[in-house]
């Protein structure tokens, strides 16, 4: 008695066995075409509304989120341009108020030109002469001494604690002497 090759139920698909299937594969040519068995027919799955709306508040509620924050951020960036350009004008007075007290302040705390130069007499050596003296708006104080030793005219500035911050920067011969220029540093 031969097995039946088809199962007891008979709802079942008819489709080939893994068995079938192999033997047919090894019985084709290698230069044949694969056939491809018709796929079985899906059932629909029927989806309850509950679950439905769960799985649509769950994809949906991030997104909102995210929107939400991206409006909020907008308007507030927004918000900061427009206060910006409110406080401009204040902030540029202000600024400009602050910086004409801070030269003010440093014009008056400065020392005037005139004892400064008094200073430097009483600390030049004999042969030496003042030809030049001048300050800028920041303060920097630039000289210009003609001597015969501009060794000794340094030494002599160096030995007075006011003086001592002038740096010569540059030195040339004016009629068989140096002319030495001296800058202040900061």
């Amino acid at each position: 008695m031969a097995a039946d090759p088809l199962p007891a139920n008979d709802d079942a698909p008819r489709t080939p066995s893994l068995f079938d299937r192999a033997v047919a594969a090894a019985r084709r040519r290698p230069d044949a075409a694969p056939v491809e068995p018709a796929p079985a027919p899906r059932r629909a799955v029927p989806f309850d509304r509950p679950a439905l709306a769960v799985a649509c508040a769950i994809v949906i509620a991030p997104l909102l989120t995210w929107g939400g924050a991206t409006w909020l951020a907008a308007s507030a960036r927004a918000d900061g341009r427009i206060a910006a350009a409110r406080a401009a004008p204040a902030i540029a007075a202000r600024d400009a108020r602050s910086a004409a007290l801070a030269t003010l302040t440093q014009t008056w705390s400065r020392q005037p030109l005139g004892a400064t130069i008094e200073g430097i007499a009483r600390a030049l050596p004999p042969e030496a002469s003042l030809v030049r003296a001048e300050a800028d708006a920041a303060g920097r104080l630039s000289l210009d001494i003609v001597t015969p030793d501009p060794d000794r005219l340094i030494a002599a500035l160096r030995r007075d604690p006011a003086l001592a911050r002038l740096r010569p920067t540059a030195q040339k011969r004016v009629d068989g002497r140096m002319q030495v220029t001296l800058e202040a540093l900061r």
